[in-house]
């Protein structure tokens, strides 16, 4: 046999060979790794359950801040929506303040603050008709889309119609019954509102006494004022207080404010009821479980 005949059935057993080991089907991939594989896939398909709770306590702490500093404008003389186009714009966008976004203006500032240990969301504020008033409302996005909102948070039953930048109202608003510690709080709170506002009337020359004379545009409803975040009031000062206490507070309450010799001095007292239980909170002299406190009625401590 010639060299070059034998060179060349060298040649084609070589290649032969190597196509056999070309052509080996890989192996399959273990049961393990694909369990892997299919778990990493389920994870990224499938987003963890709303936290509505979260979302709403983000939204009603950005709301409190927003009202809080409304309440501060308007007490200055300010037209309060007015004002918030220009401390909120970022907020009123239709974009909302996301969690990295940087602020400047003194309203938006102040929602980053108020969320941004509560998680990573997305704020928005906005005004709408909620019930019988025009006033605002904050919405919460987190990054999958979910949206907690305050006022009438978000449920897992009434979130599929909730829209962003669109205040939702519930379809119905029930709460527990307030015990006397929330009551006290709810009082004390309303107090020291009043307190500032009298010493502001002080200072313009206003005395003690006629900020509690009937008919002063400042007074609080003599039969109390019904709280709710949709509420109707007769002046700034009812404003003032219904707002701030609807927005620490849920619950239905009424408050009252009067004028009270008290160990000796002028000064006054607030009482909050709960108008479910008929509960009435009080300050000074807290209530506790065993007063007997009479509505619209200093009691004195014991």
């Amino acid at each position: 046999m010639s060299k070059k005949l034998i060179l060349l059935l060298a040649l084609a057993l070589t290649m032969s060979a190597c196509g056999k080991v070309d052509d080996k089907p890989a192996a399959a991939p273990s049961e393990e790794t694909a369990a892997e594989t299919e778990t990493t896939a389920s994870a990224e398909e499938e987003p963890p359950a709303a936290d509505y709770t979260s979302l709403n306590a983000a939204a009603k702490a950005a709301y409190n801040t927003a009202a809080e500093l409304l309440a501060d404008y308007e007490t200055m003389g300010l037209d309060p929506e007015a004002e918030a186009q220009a401390q909120f714009a970022a907020a009123m966008s239709p974009e909302g303040i996301s969690p990295s976004q940087e602020v400047s203006a003194e309203g938006d500032q102040a929602l980053s603050a108020a969320v941004q240990d509560m998680g990573s969301y997305t704020v928005f504020l906005g005004y709408a008709d909620i019930g019988s008033t025009r006033g605002i409302f904050v919405q919460t996005k987190d990054e999958y889309g979910n949206i907690g909102q305050y006022p009438d948070a978000v449920t897992p039953d009434n979130s599929p119609n909730v829209r962003w930048t669109e205040f939702s109202p519930a379809d119905s608003t029930t709460f527990d019954d307030l015990d006397i510690i929330t009551l006290n709080a709810a009082a004390k709170t309303a107090y020291n509102q009043l307190a500032e506002l009298l010493t502001d009337n002080e200072v313009k020359g206003i005395p003690f006494e006629q900020s509690f004379a009937e008919g002063y545009p400042g007074r609080i409803a003599e039969d109390g004022l019904p709280v709710s975040l949709d509420s109707s009031c007769e002046n700034q000062w009812e404003t003032i207080v219904n707002d701030l206490i609807a927005g620490q507070f849920d619950g239905d309450m009424t408050v009252y404010a009067a004028q009270e010799e008290i160990n000796g001095y002028t000064a006054f007292f607030v009482q909050v009821r709960d108008n479910s239980s008929g509960s009435i909170g009080q300050y000074p002299s807290p209530a506790d479980e065993d007063s007997h406190i009479i509505w619209q009625t200093y009691t004195p401590a014991e």
